[in-house]
């Protein structure tokens, strides 16, 4: 079924290399398909990917935490196997978790802009799945301050510079050995008031002088995995059903499974004027269909 536009029309093809006989290499055949919408094959593709960007922009985000979390550990290990260690070894040890927590904040922010940006885009400005979407951050911001406090904690570096944690290690009373703390002033986070909204700032106003950093870290991260638990939910039905219309279509169409490739066709009406006949091609993402297919066989 042919999308058709003034000069040409976008349709679905199976693009392979064919031998003729006396023909050393093969040479590229183009072969239209009928029966098969272009332009909603073009939707499936979208949804697929928006699916997948999502999920790269979550791992974004994991990532950064796994390697915060290995810095700290690496940093109390070195701790434990120096002698003497001054000031200066200190932040030398530890120089890397403020630069750490800055990509946890921007991964973090790209996560948000791009669902608030995507959402709207793939299912509509008016659609349930938005409103679902902005009702849950809403309930999350207003019922977590680790969460809203993050949330604002990249505009306040952003605005003001890097993350004021202090570092600490002193004899613990409960445990052998030293304890180790990360933590952020009170007074020095709201020195800077106009960065924060009035709920923050109430809420740092109650908050102790020395506030556990590590603590807050793992509280936001929690909240943050059920958000974006939520958004993979909202998204993953419409991107499952891509998935199946996408990795079926050779089924459908008695293709070999493995060879040449499927694509989106722009074929023009007639040559243009030079006699070229000029086709534009968006290859449809069958491997990233089976991937995501494979992914819930795996947790079904």
């Amino acid at each position: 079924m042919a999308n058709e536009t003034e000069n040409g029309s976008w349709q679905l093809a199976y693009v392979f290399g064919a031998k003729e006989e006396g023909d050393e290499e093969p040479t590229t055949q183009i072969q239209a398909i009928e029966g098969e919408s272009a332009e909603s094959l073009a939707q499936d593709a979208e949804f697929l990917s928006d699916y997948h960007r999502t999920k790269q922009l979550i791992e974004a985000v994991q990532f950064n935490l796994q390697q915060y979390h290995a810095a700290v550990s690496e940093s109390i290990r070195e701790h434990a196997t120096a002698e003497g260690l001054g000031e200066d070894r200190l932040s030398q040890s530890l120089k890397n978790i403020p630069y750490l927590v800055l990509n946890i904040l921007g991964s973090f922010r790209a996560f948000l802009d791009h669902s608030d940006y995507a959402l709207p885009k793939v299912f509509g400005e008016n659609s349930s799945e938005v409103a679902e979407w902005e009702l849950r951050q809403s309930e999350v911001y207003d019922s977590y301050f680790a969460y809203r406090f993050m949330y604002k904690f990249r505009n306040y570096c952003q605005h003001v510079g890097m993350p004021p944690i202090q570092f600490s290690f002193s004899q613990s009373e409960q445990h052998e050995g030293e304890k180790f703390e990360m933590s952020l002033m009170k007074s020095t986070l709201l020195e800077e008031r106009s960065v924060w909204n009035q709920k923050i700032v109430a809420d740092l106003e109650n908050a102790p002088e020395r506030i556990a950093f590590a603590e807050l870290l793992e509280l936001w991260s929690e909240s943050f995995r059920k958000l974006s638990e939520f958004l993979l939910k909202i998204k993953s039905k419409r991107a499952h059903a891509a998935a199946h219309n996408i990795a079926t279509v050779r089924e459908r169409h008695n293709l070999p499974s493995g060879v040449g490739y499927l694509c989106r066709a722009w074929i023009p009406f007639a040559p243009s004027d030079s006699g070229i006949l000029s086709v534009k091609m968006h290859w449809l993402p069958e491997e990233l269909a089976s991937e995501v297919l494979s992914n819930v066989a795996a947790h079904a």
